[in-house]
């Protein structure tokens, strides 16, 4: 009797668990329930803001995966719609692409679809929007997609997918009477709109001044191209260029030949590349700084996308991400390659190490033995030591901040000359070291 009890609540107990599993699959919501629930809100707000319900319900579903994503379960947020400055509701944070980012959380879905429509109405950005007709569900989707509503490149094509496979676009005849006038504001005439940027370009204080020329836009960014090879010196003359600032906001050196075709921008680097540009695949040859000359994108913004650490270079072949982050990082050079990399990149240093040493090792004189107390030198010492019957040579100790260069203009000699004297290769010296002059 006992063992039957055991099994009739075994038996029990999973037709309670299959039930809940059951009821939990159940409550993920289909597209076409999604359309019904909220297809209302959407006619209520082309109505109350101009935007057409096909448009805003293909967003809804696109964007909260029918109404099941983490966002629209936990913060009624149906648009994927950030805190930014002006937001001072609740908020909820989610992970997007980089990290873990700030998100509008809404006490129920209508404010949501309120607020999105707000979002688009007073936004300079989408103002051109509102001059299509209610009907041109193509237009607005593209529009969108144009005015960076999201980083797909095909987001206007999934929306139309979309709007035309649910038959969306009859939600878009169900206005009555007169639709509100499209918003008010600089963006709406293009006279306007000039003058503003005329404004703006005046107070930006990070952009180069450049004259005899018309720069071009790259990334949103004013640029210099060449259909030759040119120099940062001839460039500095010809259109009277900031030199200083150039170096500053491009990987260039002082000196440089730059290649033909290539962007040299006259504003500082964006954090990322424009749309449509998601990633690069190495070539023979490019590095991490010519990739990021390339396409505007700061440095750090590369290394950081692509989980990559300071210096470290990707092997050709290899892609590296310039919008979002990448999943993994690349595959690295062979460590012959960046070895190589390595010393050209310490080249300077290196050859200040070995100059130093071998001044150390040349710069002893024949008279090791005699020995002078430096704290009786306070002005130059001179003794005179008779090396042949014809020629005499005079040594001279150093003094702090002298140079090759000075020594030899105060006893016109020449550099080549002093430096064969003393058997000496670098131009390196140091305070209290011995130098042989000839009279």
């Amino acid at each position: 009797m006992r063992t039957s009890r055991v099994l009739l609540l075994l038996v029990l107990c999973l037709l309670v668990s299959t039930t809940t599993l059951t009821s939990k699959k159940r409550k993920r919501m289909s597209v076409n329930s999604y359309i019904k629930k909220y297809k209302n809100y959407a006619v209520a707000e082309m109505k109350r803001a101009g935007i057409p319900a096909s448009i805003t319900l293909a967003q809804g579903i696109l964007e909260s995966a029918s109404g099941n994503s983490y966002l629209a379960r936990k913060g009624s947020n149906h648009f994927g719609i950030k805190c930014h400055s002006s937001w001072k509701g609740k908020r909820l944070y989610a992970k997007d692409d980089i990290r873990r980012d700030c998100f509008r959380y809404y006490s129920n879905p209508y404010k949501s679809f309120v607020d999105h429509s707000n979002f688009l109405r007073n936004n300079s950005r989408y103002r051109s929007l509102f001059k299509k007709k209610i009907t041109d569900y193509k237009g607005w989707a593209r529009g969108l997609r144009k005015a960076g509503y999201a980083t797909d490149k095909r987001y206007d094509r999934a929306l139309i997918k979309v709007i035309q496979r649910f038959g969306l676009h009859k939600y878009d005849k169900m206005h009555k009477g007169k639709l509100p006038a499209p918003p008010k504001g600089k963006a709406s005439s293009k006279k306007k709109s000039t003058k503003k940027k005329s404004k703006t370009n005046k107070k930006r204080t990070d952009r180069i001044a450049v004259k005899n020329i018309k720069p071009t836009s790259y990334n949103g960014l004013e640029a210099l191209v060449f259909r030759d090879d040119m120099s940062l010196r001839s460039i500095e003359k010809s259109y009277k260029v900031d030199l200083s600032k150039l170096l500053k906001y491009n990987h260039f050196q002082k000196g440089q030949t730059v290649p033909a075709n290539t962007y040299i921008f006259l504003q500082p680097l964006k954090g990322q590349a424009r749309v449509g540009m998601n990633k690069h695949k190495v070539a023979k040859g490019e590095t991490m700084k010519t990739i990021s000359q390339k396409y505007g994108v700061q440095l750090r913004s590369l290394y950081r996308f692509n989980k990559l650490h300071w210096g470290n270079e990707p092997a050709v072949g290899e892609y590296i991400y310039l919008r979002t982050a990448a999943k993994k990082a690349p595959k690295l050079q062979a460590k012959k390659a960046a070895k190589a990399n390595l010393k050209k990149a310490e080249k300077k240093k290196s050859a200040t190490k070995a100059a130093k040493k071998a001044t150390n090792k040349k710069a002893v004189s024949k008279d090791k033995k005699e020995t002078v107390e430096k704290s009786n030198i306070k002005k130059v010492t001179k003794t005179t030591v008779k090396a042949d019957s014809k020629t005499e040579l005079d040594f001279y100790i150093v003094k702090a901040k002298e140079t090759l260069y000075s020594i030899a203009r105060r006893h016109n000699i020449d550099v080549k000359a002093l430096k064969k004297q003393n058997n000496m290769k670098a131009n390196l010296i140091k305070p209290g070291q011995k130098l042989f002059i000839k009279r």
